[in-house]
């Protein structure tokens, strides 16, 4: 089991290597290019909005078609709030990232925090009414899936693009 595991491991850096501004693990990109951006939100609703600005500001910039834009907006809203949200009732400090990667045929947006396992997707039970924001972002998004590793939450929210 774990000869895989480093097989897999090693795969990654190597390609990512071989590519360039790619995370040696997730192989996603790194840094901020003409597709990928990334910020890092403290646990206030002022550097939420703050964040929220500079992350529409560049969604703008990638032209995106008015209905991709709509969807991707909506759902970085709803995910950070919800992150903010989360944080603040469990006291967490510090702060959390929000990245955005625009592909070929697919756009990502990455929420990653730091602390123990907390998955958002099992944290909203389908009864609940609080579940409604995850709902609506379910409905826009073409997948949302939660990992976690090495210590860190990672939420991964895929939109397909228009032909």
């Amino acid at each position: 089991m774990l000869l895989p595991m480093l097989g897999g491991l090693a795969a990654s850096l190597i390609f990512s290597r071989r590519e360039g501004k790619l995370h040696p693990v997730w192989l996603i990109p790194v840094g901020d290019t003409r597709h990928s951006f990334a910020v890092s939100v403290a646990y206030s609703r002022a550097s939420v909005s703050q964040q929220f600005s500079l992350l529409c500001e560049r969604l703008e910039a990638m032209r995106l078609s008015q209905a991709e834009n709509t969807a991707v907006t909506h759902c970085v809203e709803e995910m950070m709030l919800h992150q903010l949200e989360m944080g603040q009732s469990c006291g967490l400090k510090g702060s959390f990232d929000v990245g955005i990667v625009d592909g070929d045929d697919r756009f990502t947006i990455l929420v990653k925090a730091a602390g123990k396992a907390f998955n958002p997707l099992h944290a909203y039970g389908k009864n609940d009414p609080e579940a409604l924001s995850l709902r609506i972002v379910e409905g826009f998004c073409r997948d949302v899936n939660y990992r976690y590793a090495s210590g860190v939450n990672c939420v991964y929210l895929i939109f397909d693009k228009e032909p």
